[in-house]
């Protein structure tokens, strides 16, 4: 069955109408029995994949706007040290079997976590850190190109904080080329829309897109502004965006944390 309507208008007719059946002189208790099963529903939507839209669509679409020049969340702070023989796996090429950046991430986000809770970093209200693969995510109504439509999709990887039966995705991470930004941009609005549905005082989320040289990172704050930046690891180096790494996380822990005060 779909899900219950949640419009009080559809609600209100529904019930109008129901005290009416109940309040016949000819009451017919098969017509009022087959009424009352048969509640005011959501409408099924369409369905628009995050991956088929830009990130003009999703700036559209939930209402977002992009902040113009640096922020200072894009400047690498000296959270933690990258060892001589983790950066050396790093630099390996991927095995064929493995996907391009994949097993990266997922070695950067464990790695990163491991090392801030051992720095005493992640210490303060007992908050939860998740590490989740295939995030599945949806969220609608939104509009796009002028219809109703419900944007779904599966996230690569995701980093949890919250207490263990109250957990909110704070950081959404993407196996993807160049082209996949509007994908990332789409999950990290769907992210916030639902924090902020479900009541949170600040629904900022982060995001990293990959293809295993290039990193570009992410935040979408809670006033709905999207900021952007690239990192290249020739250019760069494993340092420093291991560290711009560690700081989105150590965000989100904070950001999570606060709430419990």
């Amino acid at each position: 069955m779909p899900p219950l309507a949640n419009s009080p208008k559809a609600w209100k007719s529904w019930w109008d109408r129901l005290y009416k059946l109940s309040t016949a002189r000819d009451i017919s208790t098969i017509e009022l029995k087959n009424f009352i099963n048969d509640p005011p529903v959501e409408l099924e939507l369409p369905k628009i994949a995050a991956a088929d839209m830009t990130s003009t669509d999703v700036k559209r679409s939930f209402g977002l706007s992009e902040v113009q020049g640096y922020e200072t969340w894009q400047i690498p702070r000296s959270l933690i040290r990258i060892r001589p023989d983790f950066e050396t796996w790093l630099n390996m090429p991927s095995k064929p079997a493995e996907a391009s950046s994949g097993c990266k991430i997922d070695a950067l986000l464990f790695r990163i976590c491991e090392d801030l809770t051992t720095n005493g970093l992640l210490d303060g209200p007992k908050v939860t850190c998740a590490h989740h693969f295939e995030i599945s995510l949806e969220w609608g109504p939104i509009t796009y190109h002028n219809k109703q439509y419900k944007c779904v999709g599966t996230a690569d990887y995701g980093i949890f904080f919250g207490e263990q039966d109250h957990m909110a995705c704070h950081l959404i991470a993407l196996d993807a080329e160049q082209n996949h930004e509007g994908q990332l941009l789409a999950y990290m609005a769907m992210v916030r829309a639902k924090r902020k549905a479900h009541g949170e005082p600040d629904s900022t989320v982060w995001g990293v897109r990959t293809d295993g040289q290039w990193f570009w990172f992410s935040r979408l704050n809670n006033e709905g502004k999207w900021s952007i930046v690239d990192y290249r690891v020739h250019r760069d180096g494993w340092r420093d965006i291991v560290n711009v790494m560690a700081y989105m996380v150590l965000q989100g822990h904070r950001n999570a944390a606060s709430a419990l005060r």
